[in-house]
């Protein structure tokens, strides 16, 4: 059996694999296609607006949709209704403009309109969510490929306009292939779940992500609206350069997080605890040999964008590519916690991720500026990862298996 045949065989036993290289796929291609069009200045603002729009959905995403999809281990119709939805986007709508405002975006209706449009990865990631929930994986998958493939009409976006704002929108609008197709390929849904009968891990679970949102990209945009950086649309490119250690993470995260709200094998704690141990250490591994092998070809092609310089790409990555190191083993660990029900065990060590990190933050700001404040930060978060997650796990876990 050839070697191709292998990994078709194994992507199709796992389509929320699929589903995270498509989107994750779809995301890296943007990035690229705007660093190789844009000049350094327009590249910056373009990165910080997406990274707004990820921070919304995001938030939306911990609030809503995530608790409800863990909610379905006990009640097959925790399903978030559209209501709640629209709610949840339109939210996310508002939050844009303060910030997107400082980033530079001063017309009234390009403001108007990008926060419209930011609508619709929120409403893309409760239809997915919902599709996990109802174990429909393939049409999930089948809404990324979509929109994988209308992410390539970028191309022409870019030659007609390098505007961050122009190219912004149209990222955006890519997500009606994920919400129309889901909308018609999902089965109807007759039962609800009201957001206020999970309303303590829902705020558990928010708590967590924006915490961990003040790790790396809040500052991020915080800096940018500060003043001008040489790193941050490096570490931006770096994040996409790492896209195949980052959407491996994520379809490790998304995996277990979905196995443990719906399947048997993973419904008791000692197989969950198993499961997320193997995940870790093979992302751990993935990590020792992806990171260090990126740098080199950096270093020794000289490889470069017209949005970053080969130097900003290398400090990048290796910013990147630590934090990677450590949140890998410490993100399966942090999602286990909550599958477990250990929500405020989670929260207390994002807590102290971020209050290590700030410390970073400040330290290197008044050292260094504003690059200072980037290197310093990221390298703080990398090293406090494994002491906020991985030690409170490893207790925890003894106890589980000391009850079985």
């Amino acid at each position: 059996m050839s070697v191709m045949s292998v990994v078709a065989q194994k992507l199709s036993t796992q389509p929320l694999f699929v589903a995270q290289v498509c989107a994750s796929g779809a995301g890296a291609l943007a990035m690229v296609m705007a660093a190789s069009a844009m000049p350094p200045d327009s590249f910056t603002t373009f990165a910080l607006l997406i990274l707004i729009t990820f921070i919304s959905t995001g938030a939306i995403r911990s609030f809503l949709f995530l608790p409800a999809l863990l909610e379905t281990r006990n009640n097959p119709g925790a399903h978030v209704h559209i209501r709640a939805a629209s709610v949840g986007a339109g939210a996310a709508a508002v939050s844009f403009v303060v910030p997107a405002a400082v980033l530079g975006v001063a017309k009234p209706g390009w403001l108007a309109l990008l926060a419209l449009a930011s609508t619709l990865p929120v409403m893309s990631e409760w239809l997915r969510m919902r599709g996990m929930a109802l174990d429909e994986r393939w049409a999930v998958a089948r809404s990324d490929v979509l929109r994988l493939a209308a992410t390539i009409l970028g191309v022409p976006v870019l030659w007609w306009t390098q505007a961050p704002e122009s190219f912004f929108l149209f990222v955006n609008i890519t997500y009606l292939t994920n919400v129309l197709y889901l909308m018609v390929r999902l089965p109807a849904v007759s039962a609800h779940l009201s957001p206020v009968r999970f309303w303590r891990p829902a705020a558990s679970i928010l708590t967590d992500f924006l915490i961990g949102q003040l790790v790396s990209s809040i500052p991020m945009i915080v800096l940018g609206g500060v003043g001008s950086s040489q790193y941050i649309g490096g570490v931006r490119i770096a994040q996409t350069l790492l896209g195949p250690l980052n959407l491996i993470m994520a379809a490790t995260w998304t995996n277990l997080m979905a196995d443990g709200a719906t399947r048997e094998s993973h419904s008791q704690a000692a197989s969950l605890i198993r499961h997320g141990r193997r995940s870790a250490i093979r992302l751990t591994v993935l990590s020792l040999a992806v990171v260090p092998l990126v740098v080199v070809i950096l270093v020794f092609t000289g490889f470069s964008f017209r949005g970053a310089d080969n130097h900003s790409l290398i400090v990048g990555t290796v910013l990147v590519g630590a934090l990677a190191l450590t949140s890998g083993f410490a993100g399966v660990d942090s999602m286990v916690l909550r599958l477990l029900g250990h929500h405020t065990t989670a929260t207390v060590g994002r807590a102290f991720l971020v209050a290590a990190t700030g410390a970073g933050y400040a330290l290197g700001y008044v050292a260094g500026g504003v690059d200072g404040s980037l290197i310093l930060g990221f390298v703080c978060a990398a090293v406090a990862n494994p002491l906020a997650f991985v030690v409170p796990a490893v207790i925890i876990y003894r106890r589980h298996y000391s009850q079985e």
